[in-house]
């Protein structure tokens, strides 16, 4: 794998994990009760696995999640644990860059990955070549600007990316056009929670999708102003641009690839040159590791967490008047991840208050699906509550479905 023709091995290693980790949570380990257990201390999967297990369609993790998040509400909450796909996933790429440290610490080994067409893409090397020998790391560094420099491959600039055109749809539903008459911020953020959906998640969708389209005009306008912005997309939406427009997301991807070409310049003018070969074996020991590449800030991830904070702290403010307070308890409410980013106050309690009686209802509808799977229910009808693994995804995050309402996913 490491030594294959063109790709990065890292994306192919952490891809493999991640089908073979949901493949067996399909065939069997839903219904295992250690992986039950870690579903209810990390209250279910993140919001982009939690996307990938909706396709699986089984009952048996919902009950271990809700009492999860049931937990986390609690007056003692556990400690949270990690998302088992993503640790499965995270164990994999550590594995895979130690790997890669060790095929290319070889002199042989490493000349053999010097001619593949493509290395490791950029995501995955930033963090390699802070980790092990400094030539180790200043060879994979080479390899990586030169392949920059020569290749306008999206994989190797922003890694692979198998759900861009997924988000990129759910961010397009959703809902636009609310409360443009509204005559206060209070009315108008209060026009948001007739949608069944996290307001505050709603609004980070809403505020990435506007930035998204304002730079897919800017782009295609080739605009000056966008080379002296100093944040730089991430990854991530590099290729959901790429997806949304392809013209604009090459262009995003030029600007991308040329700043990075120049970072890693700087970087290896800066790396002190290799002492000779006996040197460093006479000593016996590794020199420093290299300094780690900091990517800048993403200008659409600082829109969209800007926006999370600004209505969470406007839901928090309103909630102390009786008016709003009492229509948001006929709302849906904020996910668990936002009641848990609440503090503390009355306005908090609230929000978990009314997180809590929701979470309740679910349980017994999950409960009802599973019932009616039974051989004594086949004469009943299914109802609404074979819907509520998709409400409960929404509930635990509202960006499992980008903001929106909860859907079935294409």
């Amino acid at each position: 794998m490491f030594l294959d023709p063109q790709g990065c091995p890292v994306c192919q290693y952490c891809v493999e994990a991640e089908d073979q980790f949901f493949r067996w949570f399909d065939i069997e380990a839903f219904a295992d009760p250690a992986m039950q257990l870690r579903l209810r201390r990390s209250a279910g999967f993140c919001a982009p696995h939690a996307r990938r297990a909706l396709a699986i369609r089984q009952l048996a993790p919902a009950h271990a999640i809700v009492r999860g998040a049931l937990d986390r509400l609690g007056s003692d909450p556990p400690a949270p644990g990690e998302c088992p796909a993503c640790a499965s996933v995270s164990q994999a790429r550590e594995h895979a860059e130690q790997m890669l440290g060790s095929v290319t610490a070889s002199r042989a080994m490493s000349a053999r990955y010097a001619q593949r067409e493509r290395g490791a893409c950029l995501p995955h090397l930033t963090a390699t070549i802070a980790v092990g020998d400094a030539d180790v790391a200043r060879s994979l560094a080479e390899k990586l600007r030169r392949d920059l420099a020569t290749s306008d491959d999206l994989e190797l600039l922003a890694g692979r990316d198998r759900e861009a055109d997924s988000r990129v749809a759910l961010r397009a539903a959703l809902p636009s056009g609310l409360a443009v008459d509204a005559a206060s911020s209070a009315e108008a953020e209060r026009a948001t929670w007739h949608v069944d959906a996290c307001p505050v998640c709603l609004a980070a969708g809403r505020s990435e999708r506007r930035y998204l389209d304002w730079r897919r005009h800017e782009e295609r306008a080739d605009a000056i102003d966008l080379d002296q912005d100093p944040g730089l997309l991430c990854a991530a939406h590099v290729h959901e641009l790429a997806a949304l427009d392809e013209r604009a997301g090459g262009r995003a991807a030029r600007r991308v690839r040329e700043r990075w070409v120049h970072e890693l310049d700087g970087l290896l003018k800066r790396w002190p040159p290799p002492p000779p070969r006996t040197r460093r074996l006479l000593r016996g020991r590794r020199r420093a590791p290299a300094p780690r590449l900091r990517a800048p800030l993403c200008p659409a991830c600082r829109a969209r967490d800007g926006a999370e904070e600004r209505h969470l702290d406007l839901l928090l403010r309103l909630l102390a008047q009786r008016p709003y307070a009492d229509a948001y308890d006929a709302a849906h409410g904020v996910c668990l991840r936002h009641a848990l980013l609440a503090g503390e106050g009355p306005a908090a309690g609230r929000i978990r208050g009314a997180l809590r009686a929701r979470l309740a209802a679910l349980e017994w509808e999950i409960a009802e699906a599973g019932r009616k799977q039974g051989w004594d229910a086949r004469h009943e009808r299914p109802g609404p509550e074979q819907t509520a693994r998709l409400r409960l995804a929404a509930l635990l995050d509202g960006a499992t479905f980008l903001g929106g309402p909860a859907r079935e996913l294409p």
